[in-house]
C-alpha cells in the first residue's frame, strides 16, 4: 500500500478500497486521498473501539469501581483510565447534550460522529464532541435521520457547547419500533451501541 504517514499500509480494511479501485491487492497501491469510501472505514473502527472503551470506564467508574478493577477489566494502563476519566469529566461537565453521548439506556445508535437517542420523551441526535459539525457530519446526521424517522422533522438546536439537533413528530410507536430494530440489530453487530 501507500508509504504516506496518513495512510494504513497494514490494515485490512483498505484492500476493499483497493478492489473498488479496480486494483489488485498485494501489488498495486493507493493514497488515502484515492479512497471511494465516504470516511475512512479503519478510522471510523478504532474510533468506535475507542468510545465503546471509554462508555465502559465511565459506567464503571460511575459503580465506584477502583481504577486497578477497572483496568484489568477494559485492558488498559491505570494512566488511561485516569486520563479518560479527568477527559470526560471536563467535556462532560453540566453539558446535558454530552451526557446524552454517554448514556446507556435508550440508545437508538452511536457513532464516533453522533448518538442518537431518547432525551426526555423526544429523540435527540447530539454530535460527540465540544464543537460545529462539519458539513459532512451535518449532511450524514440529517441522513441518518431521515432513514430511521420517515415522518421525523429534524432542527437545528445549537444553544449549547456542540452541535445537537431534536427530531420532532416522531410518534411514540414509530420510536419504539425503530428502537426495538436497532436492539435486534445490536445483537448481530458487535458495538453499535
Amino acid at each position: 500500500m501507500s508509504v504516506h504517514e496518513e495512510d494504513h499500509p497494514r490494515d485490512e480494511g483498505c484492500k476493499d478500497a483497493l478492489r473498488a479501485l479496480g486494483r489488485k491487492v498485494g501489488v498495486d497501491i493507493m493514497s488515502c486521498s484515492e479512497c471511494p469510501f465516504p470516511f475512512c472505514v479503519i478510522l471510523e473502527s478504532r474510533r468506535l473501539k475507542n468510545l465503546a472503551r471509554d462508555i465502559m470506564i465511565m459506567a464503571m467508574h460511575s459503580m465506584h469501581a477502583s481504577v486497578d478493577v477497572i483496568a484489568a477489566r477494559v485492558g488498559v494502563s491505570t494512566h488511561t483510565i485516569y486520563r479518560v476519566v479527568r477527559e470526560k469529566d471536563e467535556e462532560v461537565g453540566n453539558c446535558y447534550w454530552c451526557r446524552l453521548n454517554i448514556k446507556e439506556g435508550g440508545v437508538f445508535c452511536r457513532s464516533s460522529y453522533c448518538t442518537v437517542a431518547y432525551d426526555d420523551r423526544n429523540v435527540a441526535v447530539a454530535l460527540s464532541s465540544h464543537r460545529k459539525a462539519t458539513d459532512h457530519e451535518t449532511s450524514m446526521v440529517e441522513t441518518l435521520v431521515e432513514n430511521m424517522f420517515q415522518d421525523g422533522v429534524i432542527a437545528n438546536a445549537n444553544d449549547s457547547k456542540h452541535e445537537h439537533w431534536v427530531v420532532n413528530r416522531v410518534e411514540q410507536d414509530e420510536a419504539n419500533f425503530v428502537y426495538n430494530r436497532m436492539s435486534e440489530l445490536s445483537a448481530f453487530t458487535k458495538g453499535l451501541r
